[in-house]
């Protein structure tokens, strides 16, 4: 999954549909949330979340961003991103052999800003071409 959104961007980037600066930026924006997820998860599994996470706020994004102002469109995917979170680590609260963590919960918002900031970037890159 890392291996394809890497590979649409830059695709999208060789085509030219996407600028020199937006896709550094994607990259770096990409790259960083990889790096954390590493460095702040115990497992695979949760440094997976990232990229789970990304990608949900990324479709979010696109869903609401028609309907709402740029800004507005960040602020509801980044709520709905944080609710998504709580609510995966509130079921695991109940769940035998699972555990709640508030790291959790904020490895996931911080992911789900990260799919914001590439999907508001792509977003912006469509308008424009």
């Amino acid at each position: 999954m890392v291996f394809g959104l890497a590979a649409l961007v830059t695709a999208g980037w060789l085509k030219g549909r996407i600028n020199r600066k937006n896709f550094a930026l994607i990259t770096t924006v990409f790259i960083f949330s990889k790096v954390l997820a590493f460095l702040v998860t115990r497992t695979l599994a949760e440094a997976i979340h990232v990229v789970e996470y990304e990608a949900l706020a990324y479709c979010i994004y696109n869903a609401v961003s028609p309907r709402f102002s740029r800004r507005d469109a960040f602020s509801v995917t980044l709520l709905l991103a944080l609710i998504a979170g709580w609510s995966d680590e509130a079921v695991q609260y109940f769940a035998p052999e699972r555990y709640y963590d508030l790291l959790d919960v904020l490895l996931n918002t911080f992911s789900g800003a990260f799919g914001v900031v590439i999907a508001s970037i792509l977003h912006d890159e469509g308008s424009r071409g």
